[in-house]
């Protein structure tokens, strides 16, 4: 977290900027250690709240930049790298806790009555020739590929968060495995890198990708088929590469059924002429299982 503590012993040491004493208002870079005037390093009062809030600590525009100008993108890339560092120390330490996740087959599933989304109806109806099921109404909190496997685990979505803890954990854990997954090219082109999607799927309401839809298949013991529409034609690389189905990396054991998510645009028909950017997951439900929709 930032240092913005400031002592009577502190308001004697210079400004890394006008080299006038600190005495108010000032920050501490967490790499140089040199103390700086809000001002001298143009912070607002409203970003210096969210400094305040960050924990890895403020880094100096000295620090930051080439020259104090142009922005150092290999510095950068360092703290990333350090972020991840202690992200895999973390999973190491969560995994000594040993809570394990346990798989649940479909005879374990209770469901209550759930709600087709309409919209999504209507684009599966539009792209896709077979008839899959119904897409199902899933909450667009950020959560919501964990939201969807939730709601097909266990009925509802109480059980995102323990989904995206422990998938998580995988995929930190088992991620030289991931990044030699024979699908690995295609999701390198259209995903964020691995280490940003770890990073993402340890953050209540991050950015989910290919890349954690490899580890629900291992979690959850089950196929997974995503359903992506050919909104930007048939040959659109995203579509020939994302439209498909995923398999964990052990046997299907029985009564663990496919895992249907549709990619789409929440809460909006495609628009002719407009690049179609998919930004939301609903799981669809087979037209075999045994839900109850409204």
């Amino acid at each position: 977290m930032a240092d913005f503590s400031i002592t009577k012993r502190i308001a004697r040491l210079p400004c890394g900027g006008c080299r006038s004493n600190c005495s108010n208002d000032c920050v501490k870079c967490s790499l140089c250690n040199n103390w700086y005037h809000r001002k001298c390093q143009q912070i607002s009062a409203d970003e210096m709240k969210i400094w305040n809030k960050i924990e890895l600590g403020y880094v100096c525009v000295s620090c930051r930049t080439l020259d104090g100008i142009e922005f150092d993108y290999l510095m950068g890339m360092r703290r990333l790298k350090n972020v991840l560092a202690k992200l895999k120390t973390a999973v190491t330490r969560e995994t000594l806790f040993k809570i394990e996740f346990k798989p649940v087959s479909d005879k374990d599933v209770v469901f209550p009555p759930v709600r087709v989304d309409a919209i999504a109806k209507e684009v599966m109806n539009k792209y896709f020739d077979e008839v899959i099921g119904d897409p199902i109404i899933t909450t667009g909190n950020g959560n919501c590929l964990f939201n969807a496997v939730s709601l097909l685990l266990y009925g509802d979505e109480s059980k995102s968060v323990q989904l995206r803890y422990h998938i998580c954990l995988r995929m930190v854990r088992d991620s030289t495995s991931y990044m030699n997954h024979p699908h690995r090219k295609r999701i390198q082109c259209l995903s964020p890198s691995y280490e940003a999607t770890c990073i993402d799927c340890a953050t209540i309401g991050g950015f989910s990708s290919a890349w954690t839809i490899l580890a629900i298949c291992d979690i959850t013991w089950r196929l997974v088929r995503i359903l992506y529409p050919s909104v930007n034609g048939v040959n659109d690389f995203a579509h020939t590469s994302l439209n498909t189905t995923f398999e964990p990396s052990s046997v299907v054991p029985a009564g663990h059924s496919t895992i249907n998510i549709l990619w789409y645009v929440q809460g909006q028909l495609p628009k002719q002429g407009s690049w179609y950017a998919v930004n939301h997951f609903v799981h669809v439900l087979d037209m075999n299982a045994s839900l109850r929709t409204l």
